[in-house]
């Protein structure tokens, strides 16, 4: 599965307002822009964040909360998922480690696995080109 982790280093919002911070997250991590004009990436992660993280919600339940097409609705989960925010076990969506907080932590896991990667390849690369670390 490939993973995409995208990071815009954005201003914290002043204040401590939940659906705020929701958005600057969804805005830091590059869920929400783009071709996401009504915002439903956020309005997603609001909605698993209300969710019971035992049983999940399915792509049709967030169309009907949402009131847009289910398709809609499976393009911004399919970011999210392959973001690292959100789970999916079969048919139900879940907030990744049930929190916001345990999501963020095991995308920053994510993170350090994928450069760890980058950095042996780095290193094969200069080792071979005689290169020194500068």
């Amino acid at each position: 599965m490939t993973q995409t982790i995208i990071l815009n280093e954005i201003n914290q919002p002043r204040q401590r307002v939940t659906n705020t911070n929701i958005d600057w997250l969804c805005d830091s991590l590059g869920l929400a822009t783009g071709r996401d004009t009504k915002r439903i990436s956020p309005r997603v992660v609001k909605i698993l964040l209300h969710t019971d993280h035992n049983t999940g919600i399915t792509s049709e339940a967030i169309a009907e909360e949402l009131e847009i097409e289910t398709q809609r609705v499976l393009y911004h989960l399919r970011s999210l998922i392959n973001a690292g925010l959100l789970v999916r076990h079969k048919k139900h969506i879940f907030m990744r480690h049930g929190s916001m907080t345990g999501a963020i932590l095991e995308m920053q896991r994510d993170a350090n696995r994928i450069f760890d990667n980058l950095l042996c390849v780095a290193n094969d690369i200069d080792d071979d080109l005689g290169l020194k670390n500068r």
